[in-house]
């Protein structure tokens, strides 16, 4: 072969590409589905920022397994697929040469968000060696709440948490006056497929789909967080009467707390659909022109993913755990209104609702 036959090759620049090594990063997050949520703001801000060309997601494989596809997200992992228990060990005990597994696991990051452990703890000394075994990465730990001086939103929280970590690292990457902050933009986006198996599913609920759908989530993964379930009722009645077509979501969690009578009931009123995977729910979210619920998992992903969304809050403050997205309405109502049967409450969701269709 002559010498310069090499650069005569119109593949090479293809070949050389495709044999650069990708920037790999990890989030660890053992939170609620809302949680996880929330910090998909972050995870944008790091794909866009920190030249990051996959992201990993390593949690509650129920809560995350729709995020490949519809968010930033590359892939999701459960994290109980990965013996992370270990690393709370005392770090004079703890040796990555007794780890092959976990050191396997956790190989080849250039970074590791982690929302376990603290700052400077057992946790992060451990996965610190762990991550070192195997490559020149670094691991940042962040809080999962917010100090309770901190004045905004928790999804700011978390970008501002690792800014003020790692502001050098990352200014590296992208001048701070590039960051981009929109908070209203949808962080999870169905294609037409998925929002076409969202039709499907709501056809086994509805005979005909000629009128405004109106999904209503009554649960939460707290009961103080719930608006009382005669309101939802009646809220439900009354939208049926304005010819509005509902079907009430219940989560496992409302399955559970809720006396089966009481979900008899909930199904007299309007089709009553439970025991969906995340990425049914998803879709089937997808079809509603509003959807409401208190401050909830379910909630914050109607949110996220641009549908009208009215939120119901009671004792948590909204300033700080709001859904997040485009169309959000936050209704923010004292402890008689919401913990009570009231008529006024219903009043104001009915015209509110009734606004956004």
């Amino acid at each position: 072969m002559a010498f310069n036959s090499i650069f005569d090759d119109g593949n090479l620049t293809a070949r050389c590409k495709s044999q650069e090594k990708k920037h790999k990063a990890m989030i660890i997050h053992p939170g609620a589905l809302g949680d996880c949520i929330l910090t998909l703001h972050l995870c944008n801000f790091i794909k866009s920022n920190m030249r990051i060309d996959v992201l990993d997601y390593v949690g509650n494989i129920d809560h995350i397994a729709l995020f490949p596809g519809k968010t930033v997200v590359d892939k999701v992992r459960s994290i109980n697929s990965i013996d992370l228990a270990r690393l709370f060990a005392d770090p004079s005990k703890f040796s990555p040469d007794n780890e092959t597994r976990l050191v396997a696991d956790l190989a080849g990051y250039d970074w590791i968000f982690s929302f376990m452990g603290e700052k400077g703890g057992n946790f992060e000394k451990n996965l610190i060696s762990t991550l070192y075994y195997t490559t020149s990465g670094d691991v940042v730990t962040l809080a999962a709440k917010a100090p309770s001086e901190y004045a905004h939103h928790i999804s700011k929280f978390h970008i501002d948490d690792l800014v003020n970590e790692k502001f050098a690292a990352i200014e590296a990457f992208t001048s701070p006056e590039n960051w981009k902050f929109d908070f209203e933009k949808p962080t999870i986006v169905l294609n037409d497929t998925q929002k076409a198996n969202g039709k499907m599913l709501l056809r086994k609920y509805l005979t005909t789909i000629d009128k405004p759908i109106v999904i209503i989530a009554p649960g939460s993964g707290s009961i103080e967080k719930n608006w009382h379930i005669d309101n939802y009722k009646q809220l439900a009645s009354r939208l049926k009467d304005r010819k509005a077509d509902v079907l009430f979501v219940l989560g496992p969690t409302e399955l559970e707390r809720m006396e089966t009578l009481e979900i008899d009931t909930l199904k007299k009123i309007a089709p009553t659909i439970s025991s969906l995977n995340i990425i049914e729910l998803s879709e089937l979210i997808s079809t509603a022109d509003v959807f409401i619920g208190n401050d909830s998992g379910v909630s914050h992903l109607a949110a996220a993913m641009g549908t009208p969304t009215i939120a119901i809050f009671g004792k948590t403050d909204p300033a700080r755990y709001c859904p997040l997205g485009g169309c959000v309405r936050i209704v923010n109502q004292d402890s008689i209104a919401f913990t009570q049967h009231c008529e006024e409450a219903v009043d104001e969701l009915v015209n509110i609702t009734m606004e956004e269709l």
